[in-house]
C-alpha cells in the first residue's frame, strides 16, 4: 500500500522525475531570492513559495508539510541538498520508475516535515529529511536486492552520519536550527519502506503515518498548536477560549510573541467593553480604571486616550 512499487525497472536511463524535482527547487529558489534582490531572505515571503508557518499548517495548511521541502533559502542549502536528492532519486527512479520514487518521496515529506513540526514546532526546509530518507531506503535494502548494492554504500553511510552528529554539534553549541527530527524520521521512515511488504511493514507504515499526521490535528504538547487554535476561536469572537488557548500556549513557551500578543488583544477587547459600557452609564470613575488598565498593556491606545480625556 505504502512501500514503493516491487516492478523491476532496470533499464531507466534518464531520471526524468529525479531532473523535474530538482529543477523544481531551482527554480523556487531563484523566484523567492529574487524577490529580495538575491539578498538575505525574509520569513515572510516563505509562504509565498509553499512554505507556510507552523500556526498556519496547523491551522489548516496542511500541504506545506509537503511543498516546504522543497523550499531553499540559502544557496549552500540548495547545493547540499540537490546534489544528494540527484544521486538518491535517480538511483532509485532507475530501478524502481519514477511513480515509486514520487511516492517514497511524496510520502517521506510529509512524514518527516510532521515529526520536525511535532518535535520543534518548526516544519523546516528544504530535502534533508528526503535525502536520509532515500539512502536509508538504498542502504537497506541493498542488503537482500542486488540492483542497491554499490561499493561506497558504507563510505556514504559515514558521511551521512557525519552530517547527522554534525548538525546536531551545530546546533547545541553554535545555535543552529538544522532539523534533526526531520532526518532520523526520514532514516526510519525509508528503512520500513525499503522491506518486502508483509502485514508486519504495513502496520508499522500505518503507526507512524498516524502519529505524524495526526499530530498536525492534535498536537497538546505544542505552544503553535495552542496558538493556532487560539486565533481561530478568537476570529469566530469565542474570546474566553482564545483566552484559555493562549494562555496554554505561554505556559509551554513562555517567550511566544504571538500568543502573547494576541492574549494582549483579547484582554484590551474585553476592557474596552467594559470601558465603553460604565462610560455610557456615567460611572465615570470605574470607566477611568479601565481606560488606565487599556493603556497600561497598549500606551499607544488612541481610543483610550482620547475618552480618558473626555471624561469629567
Amino acid at each position: 500500500m505504502i512501500a514503493p512499487l516491487e516492478k523491476k525497472y532496470t533499464n531507466y536511463k534518464f531520471p526524468k522525475f529525479t531532473l523535474s524535482l530538482v529543477g523544481l527547487c531551482i527554480i523556487l529558489y531563484l523566484g523567492i531570492s529574487s524577490l529580495n534582490k538575491f539578498g538575505p531572505i525574509e520569513e515572510k515571503y516563505y509562504a509565498l513559495f509553499g512554505a507556510p508557518y507552523a500556526i498556519d499548517i496547523y491551522r489548516g495548511q496542511f500541504w506545506g508539510v509537503i511543498t516546504n521541502s522543497f523550499v531553499h533559502v540559502l544557496f549552500l542549502q540548495l547545493l547540499f541538498n540537490i546534489f544528494p536528492v540527484f544521486f538518491f532519486a535517480s538511483f532509485i527512479e532507475r530501478r524502481l520508475g519514477w511513480l515509486s520514487i514520487f511516492l517514497l518521496g511524496l510520502i517521506s515529506s510529509a512524514v518527516t516535515s510532521s515529526i520536525q513540526l511535532a518535535v520543534s514546532d518548526d516544519p523546516g526546509l528544504g530535502l534533508a529529511g528526503i535525502n536520509f530518507c532515500l539512502y536509508s531506503f538504498i542502504f537497506v535494502r541493498s542488503f537482500y536486492d542486488k540492483r542497491f548494492d554499490f561499493k561506497a554504500k558504507y563510505f556514504v553511510l559515514i558521511v551521512m552520519l557525519f552530517i547527522l552528529l554534525g548538525c546536531q554539534y551545530l546546533n547545541v553549541f553554535e545555535g543552529w536550527n538544522f532539523g534533526i527530527a526531520s532526518m532520523l524520521g526520514g532514516i526510519l521512515w525509508g528503512a520500513i519502506c525499503s522491506f518486502p511488504v508483509n502485514r508486519t511493514i504495513r502496520l508499522l507504515q500505518a503507526v507512524i503515518l498516524v502519529l505524524s499526521i495526526g499530530s498536525l490535528i492534535y498536537a497538546p504538547w505544542s505552544a503553535e498548536w495552542y496558538c493556532a487554535k487560539g486565533v481561530s476561536y478568537h476570529e469566530e469572537g469565542n474570546l474566553e477560549l482564545a483566552t484559555l488557548n493562549y494562555k496554554r500556549a505561554i505556559q509551554l513557551d513562555n517567550e511566544h510573541y504571538l500568543a502573547t500578543e494576541n492574549l494582549k488583544i483579547v484582554e484590551i477587547d474585553k476592557l474596552s467593553d467594559l470601558a465603553y459600557i460604565a462610560h455610557y452609564h456615567r460611572k465615570y470613575s470605574l470607566a477611568r480604571r479601565y481606560y488606565l488598565k487599556i493603556l497600561r498593556l497598549d500606551k499607544q491606545n488612541k481610543w483610550a486616550k482620547e475618552n480618558l480625556k473626555n471624561l469629567p
